[in-house]
């Protein structure tokens, strides 16, 4: 094999190169921004309690066109804890809770779409085999509580989630 010799001329014109290329913002550009106008996270949140955050993602996930994509998705092999990140992620990003509640709601969000799924017969699994599979930018404490989240049994349930369902099937 053939050794390729790299001078520091070289490597610093490659650095430079990819440096600029990055799509970023520079720093001190939030402290920029309009306060007449601000980004939907930096209001107050729309929801400030686990019970009506969790009947708002319950509502959002039965909803008639939601709902059949969600179990597809999630029956095509698409990892819940996967999903709940996405949403908790989204949720947070459009101003509808705090990071605080945004870490409480992973565990009783990864249940609530376990339960629909055992409802509907819908095989699934809660998290990929592989850690590497995580983005290396999500946040490390979310990675650390949904990391902790394993199969649902009837009885960790959380009792928000159970009567959510509850409700759902009296319909």
């Amino acid at each position: 094999m053939a050794e390729v010799a790299y001078n520091d001329e070289d490597i610093e014109n490659t650095f430079m190169q990819k440096a600029s290329q990055l799509d970023r913002p520079i720093p001190g550009e939030s402290l920029t921004n309009d306060p007449e106008t601000p980004m939907p996270f930096e209001q107050a949140p729309q929801y400030t309690d686990l019970a009506t955050a969790l009947e708002y993602y319950f509502s959002t996930f039965t909803e008639e066109d939601n709902y059949e994509q969600l179990l597809e998705t999630i029956a095509g092999g698409m990892p819940i804890m996967d999903l709940v990140q996405i949403f908790l992620y989204q949720g947070f990003q459009d101003g509808l809770f705090n990071p605080d509640l945004m870490m409480l709601l992973a565990e009783p969000l990864a249940y609530m779409l376990a339960a629909l799924c055992e409802q509907e017969g819908v095989e699934f699994v809660i998290q990929s085999d592989d850690e590497e599979d995580m983005e290396e930018e999500s946040l490390p404490m979310m990675k650390q509580a949904l990391g902790q989240i394993k199969e649902p049994t009837p009885e960790v349930v959380p009792e928000q989630v159970q009567s959510l369902l509850a409700a759902r099937g009296d319909q």
